[in-house]
């Protein structure tokens, strides 16, 4: 339950800026965005000397849809505190969401430098050069990403569908051409595709073998790699999955 300080006594006369504080961070937790920003930019106001306030502020306003008091908040506290790795990854999330590629760039650059064995900042690039349909690229952040954490779901099933999404892209577009030859060539572009799609979402599956999303991929992989018996499996597996 989110602490009313507007009701405590002397409240008026005197504020205790860490308790507000404290209580604009459980208002975002709590996802109410309006009330922490009520804290937080009172709080802010009275020049409270913590780090964090820029990103606990710009997750209330973006919470409440302003995006751009969020990126100007973010914008400050980075050029205030410039080491500070939240307020950096933040930032670069931002960018990355927004494709504003060069801000991405120039910030992913730095943050590589600060701590090079941060997943968040392969994970912003490879999402980064995913959006700018540069699939190599994002694929070598994403293997950047699996050695990091070899466990992870997310990684596997990304670059999994990154590769998948590329050779669904290539069948549609191979329904309007005419030359034979370059109908084989597309097709046979799009099975190598799949082809690298395929390991990295069987380990997806192997890591979250309840996830109904991996197992439609997959099957729909298995039917275009004439892989049948697995094809099959993948269809058994589904019937018994909740839809």
């Amino acid at each position: 339950m989110v602490l009313e300080i507007e009701k405590l006594p002397y409240y008026k006369s005197l504020i205790d800026t860490s308790v507000m504080y404290n209580a604009g961070i459980a208002a975002n937790n709590a996802g109410q965005f309006t009330k922490a920003l009520n804290y937080l930019t009172t709080v802010y106001n009275l020049k409270y000397k913590e780090e964090n306030i820029y990103g606990q502020l710009s997750t209330a306003y973006s919470g409440v849809k302003d995006t751009a008091h969020a990126l100007s908040i973010l914008k400050e506290g980075y050029k205030n505190f410039p080491n500070n790795e939240y307020l950096l990854n933040s930032l670069l999330i931002y960018y990355v969401n927004t494709g504003e590629v060069t801000e991405a760039q120039k910030l992913i650059q730095i943050a590589k430098k600060n701590n090079p064995k941060s997943q968040i900042i392969y994970y912003a690039e490879a999402k980064m050069y995913e959006n700018m349909q540069d699939i190599e690229k994002s694929a070598a952040a994403y293997e950047i990403c699996l050695k990091l954490d070899s466990s992870s779901y997310n990684y596997y099933y990304n670059e999994g569908v990154l590769f998948y999404n590329k050779a669904v892209d290539i069948y549609k577009n191979s329904s309007k051409i005419t030359d034979d030859k370059k109908y084989d060539e597309a097709n046979n572009s799009a099975l190598e595709y799949l082809k690298r799609a395929l390991p990295k979402m069987e380990k997806a599956h192997a890591i979250k073998p309840e996830n109904r999303t991996t197992v439609e991929v997959l099957k729909e992989i298995y039917y275009r790699l004439h892989m049948d018996d697995k094809n099959k499996a993948m269809k058994d597996l589904l019937d018994k999955m909740p839809k």
